[in-house]
């Protein structure tokens, strides 16, 4: 990622050195001009979003720097609405300039930007809006507020931490999520696999089987407590009516269940696909670092048919022995966390998650 500015010749600056004590002291740079490119001070521009414009969420931020008599800025700060995004809630973060906002609702916002030159801080600021339903990654956290570049929840003075995760904007370069449009979809894949129960319509023409429960193994970075599971699903018909687990690994498949997310409804699912699901943890267990643990997600009901999108670039493992899916139904059409499970046949992907701790 590069600031881009907009330079002006710097042959003069050695000449007029030594009228920066001029400048610092008046706040001001010396009034001399020998050309039209020499245009005093030093000043910042918030070119995006511009002030007064009405945007959509994701939202590059690009500053625009005219450098002048007291040269570069250096120490570049961003507040949005006013907060220090690098500190949120006592976290510390790395957010320059070129960052992307991803979670400003609908409304009024600003973006503040700063730097200090050899004699002074330099500032500027854009006053916008977000339009109404333009915010396709935000959210509503149990408690606190979501981050707004990196979108996990922050509140008592700490953030969630993506510690496994397999889509996102800030997981992929930008040659692995190329276009301004597949990175406005959070870099998720637009092509799905099924869950379904037996009597499910349509399942056919999303899995490979007409009944399906899935499951993907994962390992965190390292090691904490539960917070949320972001999972880019939706519901096509039937019964809207599904469940979800986080589980041990036992030889390679699913095992005792960690935490059991109770039967619900999960949204209708969108085309495109532009976010994931928020699935909050109640028990909040605590998971190891570099231990194997699985995500399934099931059918509850017979004829319900629901969908998982891919990730854009999490092949399965040699065998799909990290990918599983369990095509056997119990005598009500509903296959179960028991098994019997299988490596998944037929895809290239895996299924995008991404699994919050703290």
């Amino acid at each position: 990622m590069t600031i881009k500015y907009s330079r002006i010749n710097s042959s003069f600056l050695n000449v007029y050195s030594t009228f920066l004590n001029v400048c610092s002291a008046l706040k001001i740079c010396a009034g001399f001009v020998l050309a039209a490119y020499l245009s005093g001070c030093t000043s910042l521009t918030v070119t995006a979003p511009a002030a007064s414009s009405t945007v959509s969420m994701p939202q590059e931020i690009k500053v625009t720097e005219s450098v002048g008599l007291d040269g570069y800025t250096h120490g570049q700060k961003i507040l949005v609405d006013g907060v220090d995004p690098e500190h949120s809630n006592n976290v510390n973060y790395s957010v320059p300039w070129n960052s992307t906002l991803c979670c400003l609702n609908p409304g009024a916002h600003s973006v503040s930007v700063s730097g200090q030159t050899s004699s002074r801080t330099v500032s500027a600021t854009s006053n916008f809006t977000v339009a109404a339903n333009a915010c396709p990654d935000c959210y509503a956290c149990p408690n606190g507020s979501v981050h707004p570049v990196f979108g996990v929840c922050c509140d008592g003075g700490s953030c969630d931490i993506p510690a496994s995760s397999n889509f996102g904007p800030w997981r992929f370069p930008t040659t692995s999520c190329p276009t301004a449009q597949v990175r406005s979809n959070d870099c998720l894949n637009q092509n799905a696999n099924g869950i379904c129960g037996a009597n499910g319509t349509g399942c056919a023409a999303l899995a490979p089987m007409a009944t399906q429960m899935l499951a993907v193994s994962f390992s965190l970075g390292q090691a904490g407590t539960l917070k949320q599971i972001q999972v880019p699903i939706g519901w096509r018909n039937g019964t809207n009516s599904f469940q979800l687990w986080i589980a041990n690994d036992a030889g390679g498949k699913p095992g005792t269940i960690i935490e059991a997310f109770a039967a619900r409804p999960i949204r209708t699912q969108p085309f495109p696909v532009r976010s994931p699901e928020h699935i909050f943890s109640v028990a909040h267990p605590n998971l190891a670092a570099g231990t194997t643990y699985w995500l399934v997600i099931g059918p509850t009901a017979q004829d319900a048919v629901g969908s998982w999108n891919y990730s854009l670039d999490d092949a399965p493992a040699v065998g799909s022995t990290n990918f599983l899916v369990n095509t056997s139904p119990n005598a009500n059409g509903v296959p179960q966390l028991a098994g019997p499970w299988v490596p998944a046949t037929g895809s290239v992907l895996r299924p995008a998650f991404e699994i919050d701790i703290r």
